[in-house]
C-alpha cells in the first residue's frame, strides 16, 4: 500500500466541483490526485439507488415520514451533484480517443489518464450503472483503456493481454479486467477470445488467478519503443 504524499493529506483539490475525494484506490494504492472518477461514478449511482429505496420506505411506513424525504432528497441531489461534476470536469479530448473519462483529476485542470484493473474503474462504468455501455464518452473510454496508446497499465504479449495497475507493476495483467471487457462487451469476437485468453492463463488447473505475468516479456510501446 503507498501513501499519501504532504505528510498523509495528499494533494490538494478544487472544491468547487461537487465530486469527492478518495484517499486510496480500490487496489489500497493512494491516489494521486484525489478526485477518483470510477469511485465517484459508483457513489452517484449508489446513492440514487438510496433515495429510492428511501422513498419506498416512505410509502410504506407508519411513522412520520418528513425526516425520510429529506433524507432521500438530500440523497438524490448529492448524486445528481456528483454526476454533474463528473460530466463538466472529468471529461477532456484525448489526441487519439477524442472525448473520454479521466481516472483522476483535481479539479484545477490536473488529470491521470489510465486505468485499473480493480472494480470500480472506467471500463466498468456500466457495470456500476453510471453510463450505459453504448454512450459515446464510454465507448471512447473503453478504447483507451484496452489500449497500449491511451493506458500505460494495458498490457500485450504473446499469450494474454489485459489491464494490470500500479499495485502489481508493469508487466503483470489482471485477468478480472477481461471478465469485466467480457461483461461490458456486445461483440462476440472479443468475447470469444477473451474468454479463450482466460482460459489458457490457468496453467492447466483451471484456477483463475488474481494476477500473473502470463509471458517472459510484455509488448509494450511506451516502455520499448
Amino acid at each position: 500500500m503507498s501513501e499519501l504524499i504532504l505528510g498523509g493529506v495528499g494533494n490538494p483539490v478544487n472544491g468547487n466541483t461537487s465530486l469527492v475525494r478518495s484517499a486510496f484506490r480500490p487496489s489500497d494504492d493512494a491516489t494521486i490526485l484525489p478526485f477518483l472518477i470510477p469511485a465517484n461514478a459508483f457513489m452517484s449511482v449508489e446513492l440514487e439507488h438510496l433515495s429510492l429505496i428511501l422513498r419506498d420506505r416512505r410509502v410504506h411506513s407508519l411513522s412520520s415520514t418528513d425526516s425520510i424525504t429529506t433524507i432521500a432528497e438530500k440523497a438524490r441531489a448529492i448524486s445528481h451533484g456528483i454526476a454533474n461534476g463528473i460530466n463538466e470536469n472529468a471529461i477532456f479530448k484525448h489526441p487519439i480517443f477524442s472525448d473520454v473519462y479521466a481516472y483522476e483529476i483535481d479539479g484545477y485542470g490536473g488529470r491521470i489518464v489510465m486505468d485499473d484493473a480493480n472494480l470500480p474503474s472506467l471500463l466498468s462504468l456500466p457495470l456500476v450503472g453510471f453510463v450505459d455501455r453504448k454512450d459515446r464518452v464510454y465507448q471512447a473510454t473503453r478504447k483507451m483503456v484496452l489500449s497500449d496508446l491511451g493506458n500505460p497499465y494495458y498490457l500485450t504479449g504473446h499469450q494474454f493481454k489485459g489491464i494490470g495497475g500500479p499495485h502489481i507493476g508493469v508487466r503483470h495483467a489482471w485477468p478480472m479486467s477481461l471478465l469485466v471487457q467480457i461483461m461490458t462487451s456486445d461483440d462476440d469476437v472479443e468475447i470469444i477470445e477473451s474468454l479463450r485468453l482466460l482460459k489458457s492463463s490457468t496453467g492447466g488447473l483451471g484456477l483463475m488467478h488474481e494476477s500473473g505475468n502470463f509471458f517472459p516479456l510484455f509488448l509494450r510501446s511506451n516502455e520499448w519503443g
